[in-house]
């Protein structure tokens, strides 16, 4: 068996340069984030796995070191941390419900100009992407830029403002159209290529959920950078009525928007 000297340079240079190259040399393949330090061009592709081209996900974000999939926004089934944050609210520590709120983040399948061979990746983004992204679909200038043979590449920039705390990606089109790739072969090696979302973001079930919000509960009781009763924290790992449950889904979405304006 031959070996692939270049694939084994990467490798090498990833272990000894971990930093190189932005956000992009991590060992996640599928998702894609821009170099935070330069001008990326990049290609958006249409997602194969659905008729919209953009995939709608909802996680908690400031339950423990990692975001969690809302079972609640994203699948319409019961959220232990929605209810959770729900309770809090009713019993008027609305700072912290705000933190419990399900945050959107928006995906897309893309390519990466810079890279020799281009490899599809899942990017997310926000609010301001997304819009900026529908209403290029919708106009006649920028319509058709997910077309693989007449679209149009992108150039994705992250600017700080004076004073922000993080720095905001700007999103321009080129003018010029382009072929995806360049041959049909290629074109659809892409396209096939694209990573299902499902396969990337997998959901934690209810059990899961309500031990990771246990144990993020004791954490910020240690260190006591959270104010939240003992007996609301065991509660959390309780069994709950489906219909009380219910009832609080559908006053959740109600209650978190009065939450984050106050």
């Amino acid at each position: 068996m031959s070996l692939d000297i270049e694939r084994l340079k990467a490798k090498l240079d990833s272990l000894k340069n971990p930093k190189k190259g932005g956000s992009n040399n991590k060992g996640d393949k599928k998702t894609w984030s821009p170099d935070t330090k330069k001008t990326n061009t990049i290609r958006l592709v249409q997602y194969p796995y659905g008729d919209d081209p953009f995939v709608e996900l909802h996680f908690h974000y400031n339950i423990g070191k990692s975001g969690i999939l809302c079972l609640n926004k994203t699948y319409g089934n019961r959220c232990p941390i929605c209810e959770f944050g729900y309770e809090l609210y009713k019993s008027g520590d609305k700072e912290t419900s705000k933190k419990m709120f399900a945050k959107q983040r928006v995906y897309a399948a893309m390519i990466d100009r810079s890279e020799p061979n281009p490899t599809p990746r899942l990017w997310g983004f926000g609010k301001e992407i997304y819009q900026q992204l529908i209403e290029s679909l919708l106009s006649e200038d920028y319509g058709t830029f997910l077309d693989p043979v007449n679209g149009l590449d992108a150039e994705l920039k992250c600017e700080k403002a004076d004073g922000a705390e993080w720095a905001k990606p700007k999103l321009t089109f080129k003018r010029k159209e382009s072929r995806l790739a360049a041959t049909d072969k290629q074109v659809q090696e892409i396209r096939n290529s694209v990573p299902n979302i499902d396969d990337v973001f997998k959901p934690l079930t209810e059990k899961e959920i309500e031990a990771r919000l246990a144990a993020w509960l004791q954490m910020t009781d240690k260190d006591g950078s959270e104010t939240v009763k003992g007996s609301e924290a065991q509660s959390v790992t309780s069994e709950s009525d489906p219909e009380s449950s219910n009832d609080n889904i559908k006053d959740l979405d109600e209650a978190f928007e009065q939450a984050i304006k106050s």
